[in-house]
């Protein structure tokens, strides 16, 4: 059994209230690749991958997890009575039919494992397994990825990718390659140019387009003073940073600089020390940026009266991505006088700001460890209306 399109998206849709992150829309680029190839080979129904694209993480909905995700969606789809996307729960993540080569925590009991190996052994393999597998692999939240890059990535984060699997991989492209007769990223359209996102945007009952997740973004965020020490996936990294060069600036001038600094940077352990200093402050229980995995410093052009003004723009737009991607973000000004200080040259070479640049904002980015609610506001004491 399988469910309907719309019962699929509905599901997601609700899968993402209960954890949201970058791996709904990862699933649905996942899914609108699944119809692409599958529309193409023969003997395939587009309509069937579409939806098994949709709901092959849909474990993610009980919480951030490593293989439980797969036992937690198996599962699920099992119990709702969805034997066929239940399978391929179970299936997704093991190109390599082997429990032993996944990639991540086993965050599981051993009798769930356990479980998971027996259930997994008994499976042949069939091309819609193939087919979510290979999707999985070349499916960013933004649109289709590179598969090399993207294990790559992958490898990165946790330090290993099994050469097996890695094969394995390149070898199911080369089998829809051959099934479709095309490149198969020609098939997918793989891109990450902007608007990208748009080819599968949700949609609310009706069919109208959700536009307002930009203002949930905006009611929802708040900032973050606690992070989880889990690094950003590429993807997600590029998705911030390029929120931020999307940001409107003065005359179009588009003279904001990002550094990307990685949390356990020393200039960053130095750049604290010296904020202290200049404050009289000791023994503080957080960083200046609250041990976040990654910090995106913003420069402006010195000689630009307007530079300010358009860094600004840009973190709020880095800062609302990223609450549309499920992470934490809190903007930093606090560093400003170290930065302006006497080591205000020594700092601009060490963080490779342009010529010329000089420090407007920072913004530090990872998994919420912490969370708060929005602050209040009082339209009647801040709105004046002519």
């Amino acid at each position: 059994m399988l469910p309907e399109r719309k019962e699929a998206e509905a599901l997601l849709a609700e899968a993402e209230r209960c954890n949201p992150g970058p791996w709904g829309n990862h699933s649905r680029v996942a899914a609108v690749c699944g119809e692409k190839i599958a529309a193409r080979c023969p003997g395939m129904d587009p309509e069937k991958a579409y939806v098994l694209g949709l709901l092959h993480d849909i474990g993610r909905k009980f919480g951030v997890k490593h293989l439980g995700h797969v036992y937690d969606g198996w599962h699920y789809m099992l119990e709702l009575g969805y034997d066929k996307a239940a399978r391929i729960c179970l299936t997704h993540s093991f190109a390599v039919q082997d429990l032993e080569d996944y990639v991540g925590k086993k965050d599981i009991p051993e009798e769930a494992q356990e479980e998971l190996r027996m259930a997994l052994a008994k499976v042949v393999y069939d091309d819609y397994d193939r087919l979510i597998q290979l999707c999985d692999s070349i499916s960013g939240p933004e649109g289709p990825v590179d598969m090399e890059e993207r294990m790559a990535d992958v490898k990165r984060r946790y330090g290993r990718y099994p050469q097996e699997k890695w094969e394995k991989h390149l070898e199911l492209k080369r089998y829809f390659e051959e099934k479709t007769g095309r490149d198969l990223y020609e098939i997918v359209g793989k891109t990450m140019l902007r608007g990208s996102l748009h080819k599968v945007i949700k949609k609310e009952e009706g069919g109208h387009d959700k536009m307002s997740e930009v203002l949930q973004a905006i009611a929802k965020r708040s900032s973050t003073r606690g992070y989880t020490q889990e690094k950003l996936t590429k993807e997600e990294l590029d998705t911030l940073i390029q929120a931020g060069l999307q940001a409107p600036t003065a005359a179009n001038r588009q003279e904001i600089h990002i550094t990307v600094v990685e949390g356990d940077n020393p200039i960053l352990a130095e750049l604290e020390t010296d904020k202290n200093q200049g404050r009289g402050l000791a023994d503080l229980p957080h960083n200046f940026y609250y041990e976040a995995p990654v910090v995106l410093f913003l420069s402006g052009d010195a000689s630009f009266y307007w530079s300010k003004l358009d860094a600004g723009i840009a973190a709020e737009n880095i800062a609302l991505a990223a609450e549309g991607l499920g992470l934490g973000s809190l903007i930093i000004g606090c560093v400003k006088d170290a930065l302006y200080g006497e080591k205000k040259d020594y700092y601009a070479k060490a963080l490779k700001f342009p010529e010329g640049y000089e420090y407007e904002i920072a913004v530090a980015l990872g998994r919420k460890a912490v969370t708060k609610e929005p602050h209040d506001y009082s339209a009647e004491k801040n709105v004046t209306y002519l």
